[in-house]
């Protein structure tokens, strides 16, 4: 089969889509010998030389101009080229594609949808709008988790049997990366992700401020790009009698993302919901120990190897971060728990989703 992505997430992503489009090409490109892909993209990636590669340059990646690529320019393409499936990613189609050609579309939550008041107006807006009709209209419906599937099929009404779920991956652990200096010296909790409401950061803050006192030099990192809808956090941070002790790093290398993880006390996740939650199983897998609000989206990242608390009841959130920082030692890697998410395992489901519309 000829299997073709839309890629531009990863010219202008920098957040759980990014991540999960990125991990799963390059364990295709380096595991997947069944198909042929094509990426359609706006700048070539070399990391990719297997893979025919369409170049379409975009000026902006705004809405409405990314929006019109995906509904005017990538399916004339697709149309001249006639791969046998075309997938999309980021909740944009695929559409108008000729009958023969099957459309596969990843859906990674509906939080647009069901927590509108969380996501800028826009996106907001066309999720709303348009992405019940991309789910039922599409061929091939795929989901990051089985808590997305389970929203997919009962907010839509679809067929159990037309969803399938491909897990994000999670890199398997370098070893060598803990010979790496520690990049502050300090005990610190680590919170990892994009800086938006939904992360329900502000919580994280308020927290911060009622601990600190009882830790000598602890501080607070967020590693993350700024995104969206930021005020109310802004406001709390400028507030916080402990500022100084909080560290914004925005954007990072993977590289010192790990950095990061191995050397965190805690990691922390208050997020009000998610559709898998990639940083709780990344902690995981850099032997970290991972406090997480106790919301059934997160439970297949984390399944019953991390803490969970209520995070909107605050005093039993910082209680259970204080019982986590005072434990000995670190926790063994949950190996079993993390081959489900392994390139090798991922490729494997997703050559076996495939092979059902060959």
């Amino acid at each position: 089969m000829k299997i073709a992505f839309y890629a531009d997430a990863l010219d202008y992503q920098y957040a759980g889509i990014y991540y999960y489009m990125r991990h799963l090409l390059d364990a295709l490109h380096e595991h997947s010998t069944a198909h042929d892909y094509v990426i359609v993209k706006s700048v070539e990636s070399p990391e990719y030389p297997r893979f025919e590669q369409v170049i379409v340059p975009a000026r902006s990646f705004k809405y409405l101009p990314r929006f019109w690529r995906y509904i005017r320019t990538f399916p004339r393409l697709m149309n001249d080229i006639k791969p046998d499936v075309v997938i999309e990613a980021t909740h944009f189609g695929p559409f108008r594609l000729h009958e023969d050609i099957k459309r596969a579309a990843i859906i990674h939550d509906l939080t647009a949808v069901s927590h509108a008041q969380f996501h800028p107006r826009m996106s907001a807006l066309i999720q709303t709008n348009f992405l019940e009709d991309v789910a039922i209209n599409a061929d091939i419906v795929i989901t990051n988790s089985e808590y997305t599937k389970t929203q997919v099929v009962y907010e839509f009404g679809i067929d159990r049997r037309k969803v399938d779920v491909l897990h994000p991956i999670i890199p398997p652990v370098d070893t060598g990366i803990r010979t790496l200096k520690p990049i502050i010296d300090e005990p610190y909790l680590l919170h990892v992700g994009t800086l938006e409401p939904r992360k329900n950061l502000g919580r994280l803050v308020e927290a911060f401020d009622r601990l600190r006192p009882q830790y000598d030099k602890l501080k607070l990192v967020f590693v993350g790009r700024k995104g969206w809808k930021n005020r109310k956090l802004l406001e709390k941070l400028k507030r916080s009698k402990y500022r100084e002790d909080i560290i914004l790093t925005d954007y990072i290398s993977e590289d010192q993302l790990w950095q990061w993880y191995d050397y965190a006390s805690v990691c922390v996740f208050p997020s009000h919901i998610e559709g898998f939650g990639i940083p709780i199983a990344e902690a995981l897998s850099r032997g970290r120990r991972v406090v997480v609000n106790d919301h059934a989206s997160m439970k297949e990242a984390g399944s019953d190897l991390v803490y969970y608390a209520d995070a909107s009841d605050l005093s039993a959130w910082c209680l259970k971060i204080q019982k986590v920082m005072d434990m000995p030692g670190n926790p063994p890697v949950p190996t079993a728990h993390l081959a489900h998410f392994r390139p090798q395992t991922i490729v494997k489901t997703f050559e076996n989703i495939m092979s059902r519309y060959g």
